[in-house]
């Protein structure tokens, strides 16, 4: 008893000392009895209608509130031959200007620098203006970049030339077109006009 006592006194003595050890150990045990609550089967007379899910599976579906069959993948597009963001954009979405939402959301650095064989990933997002007419996708509308664009916060000359043209590099036309002195300084409101 006395063993027992003493053994207990140093485990109390452990966690006093380092309790972030213990809230870690903690944290693991109760993933541990989630996972194996969530393996059991619920009816264990009917074991053949089992849906076998991995256990890490059960966990995502509790965490996040989804179903497995719920879970979205995301869209995957293969570049070809003579592809590029605008391209792609268009046949996607419709839009040319959610180029800028591909480009996003595979990180790239230069958009004008994809591979044929890369896998992107193609975001749900809403398609912006129609950069095509019709339904002949290669007929491409007239114009249809806007005369101006506001600033919003986080906007700068770069991200909004690659919203608008699709093309980052226009940032300098449109700092001409506007005169600013300091490209770099552009304020939330401010309306730009878009050559």
């Amino acid at each position: 008893m006395a063993d027992t006592n003493q053994k207990l006194n140093q485990l109390l003595n452990t966690i006093k000392q380092k309790p972030s050890n213990f809230i870690i150990g903690l944290i693991v045990l109760v993933i541990l009895v989630i996972s194996i609550i969530l393996a059991i089967p619920k009816n264990t007379q009917d074991t053949t209608n089992v849906n076998k899910k991995s256990a890490l599976t059960k966990i995502k579906e509790l965490f996040s509130g989804k179903k497995e069959e719920d879970i979205v993948e995301p869209n995957i597009y293969v570049v070809k031959e003579g592809d590029h963001l605008w391209k792609i954009s268009e046949d996607a979405y419709g839009s040319g200007y959610n180029a800028y939402d591909i480009s996003k959301a595979n990180n790239l650095n230069d958009a004008n620098l994809i591979e044929v064989g890369q896998e992107l990933i193609l975001p749900e997002v809403e398609p912006k203006e129609p950069t095509v007419i019709g339904d002949n996708p290669e007929e491409v509308a007239e114009n249809v970049v806007p005369s101006q664009y506001t600033v919003i916060a986080g906007d700068h000359l770069w991200g909004i030339a690659q919203k608008v043209y699709g093309n980052p590099y226009k940032w300098l036309d449109i700092s001409i077109a506007n005169n600013l002195i300091n490209p770099s300084v552009i304020e939330v409101g401010q309306v730009l006009t878009l050559p």
